[in-house]
């Protein structure tokens, strides 16, 4: 894979099982998570970055049951009745065990990145597609550039 687009929704406290009281609410305060057992993405995970600073600026202390590295194991804990986790809008697919219940007070909303491996930097193609990315950009918002290894 030379050229990776990842697109990113907002955050949803989410990942309820569809029989979950909760899950017919139309938002869940950051407040109504502290009594729950809470499933978390790996720190460093841009997700768990987000909800532990929605959590934090509420003041609440989640209650954390268990962590996993990846958000089909979360999904697949929240299934087995072992917590409620969180996802971005376009991670549920059409799994109907699960109910998206929006979390108001989100610090940030994620991105949209472009990963490419060091290698395939100087393709053209590539080189094209940065430079249109980078382009539009400019019209809303500011484009981090950097080489990561």
């Amino acid at each position: 894979l030379l050229l990776c687009l990842i697109t990113s929704s907002p955050l949803r406290a989410g990942c309820l099982r569809a029989d979950d009281p909760l899950a017919r609410r139309r938002t869940l305060r950051p407040a109504d998570l502290a009594a729950l057992d809470l499933i978390a993405r790996e720190p460093g995970s841009q997700t768990r970055a987000l909800f532990d600073a929605t959590l934090a600026r509420a003041g609440v202390a989640p209650r954390l049951v268990m962590e996993v590295g990846n958000r089909e194991a979360m999904r697949e804990a929240v299934a087995a009745g072992l917590g409620v986790g969180m996802l971005f809008d376009n991670e549920n697919g059409d799994d109907r065990r699960f109910a998206l219940v929006p979390l108001p007070g989100v610090p940030q909303a994620p991105g949209v990145y472009a990963v490419a491996l060091n290698e395939s930097l100087g393709i053209p193609g590539v080189q094209a597609l940065i430079e249109y990315l980078r382009a539009g950009a400019g019209r809303s918002r500011s484009l981090r550039s950097g080489v990561r290894s």
